[in-house]
């Protein structure tokens, strides 16, 4: 079996990290033996990607263990070669401190995951009391020989490999604030939308996935445009045209059909944003008309997504 990753992101990282240590002790306890709780006996009990705190930002994952009784939080901040946002250590720090008061979890620890590469060449990664390195990973993986372990291993390398060329995203502060508040306001106001672009992007185009193959949504924040975007479509825009006109009738009167690239997209037109201005200055009626247009083609996909399995669902014959 050959399998390639053309890219691998953050979120993918995420995405294998709750995997395994929500499947595998023997990783869990790897990540765990870098914590202040090294040699102790412990289970699981919660994985959550992406909690964020309106004030504080996010943590990539959440780990609750338990331990004698005890419940203790390991806070995971994942890096490939992003670039690493002001006081990123210390926001983690703070809302483990908040989780610790409430009484969600008698104490907690924080820690960094990354390439080594990233960790020497960055000051703010050195700060986290705890670290486990992406060729660690490596090593762990390599000494598997079951087929998930295999495919994590090709992706851990290719994401070592990311980290090893040089960065190509140039972190604009204004805009990266701007996009920082505009996750915050989709987390409180539209939790349904699975937002992939991290809190260190600029945010310039924002994406968003879904629940339908490969269609992804982009929101062209500048260009005030949101796109239902489906890869590799583009000879089909007749077909993506006569989408656009029948949701016309049907209450989403906007929408067009557009070829980017090789893609088709269904484009709804929204009021376009400026991101070199501090959000709280952007009307929220403008915030509301983006957010509502991105949920109007998220549920669209869903409704897809029910049409593509009905399709394949087998006639019974009655007996």
């Amino acid at each position: 079996m050959e399998l390639k990753f053309s890219t691998v992101r953050e979120r993918d990282m995420d995405l294998l990290f709750l995997e395994t240590i929500g499947s595998d002790k023997d990783f869990a306890a790897m990540i765990i033996s870098n914590t202040k709780w090294v040699g102790q006996d412990f289970s699981v009990c919660s994985i959550e990607l992406s909690r964020t705190e309106a004030d504080l930002g996010e943590s990539d994952i959440t780990v609750i263990i338990s331990i004698g009784g005890n419940r203790y939080a390991v806070l995971l901040e994942d890096k490939i070669d992003a670039v690493a946002m002001p006081d990123q250590h210390k926001r983690y720090v703070e809302r483990g401190k908040r989780g610790n008061e409430s009484g969600e979890y008698d104490d907690f620890d924080v820690m960094i995951i990354c390439p080594q590469k990233y960790y020497n060449n960055n000051d703010e990664a050195k700060l986290y009391e705890h670290h486990i390195f992406y060729e660690e990973c490596e090593e762990y993986f390599s000494s598997k020989s079951d087929d998930a372990s295999r495919v994590r291993l090709l992706q851990i390398q290719a994401a070592i490999s990311k980290a090893k060329k040089p960065s190509e995203v140039n972190l604009n502060e204004a805009a990266n604030s701007f996009f920082i508040n505009y996750r915050l306001y989709q987390k409180s106001k539209y939790p349904q939308l699975d937002l992939r672009s991290k809190e260190t992007s600029n945010g310039w185009w924002t994406q968003y996935a879904t629940r339908f193959g490969q269609a992804y949504i982009y929101h062209k924040m500048q260009e005030g445009f949101v796109d239902l975007t489906f890869p590799n479509s583009g000879e089909f825009l007749d077909t993506t045209n006569t989408i656009a006109k029948w949701l016309r009738g049907h209450n989403i009167e906007n929408v067009i059909a557009v070829q980017t690239g090789k893609a088709s997209a269904l484009r709804i037109e929204v009021p376009a944003l400026n991101v070199k201005e501090p959000f709280e200055q952007t009307p929220e009626n403008d915030i509301i008309k983006c957010f509502e247009a991105i949920a109007a083609l998220s549920e669209l996909t869903d409704v897809f997504l029910c049409a593509d399995r009905i399709k394949d669902i087998k006639t019974v014959k009655r007996r």
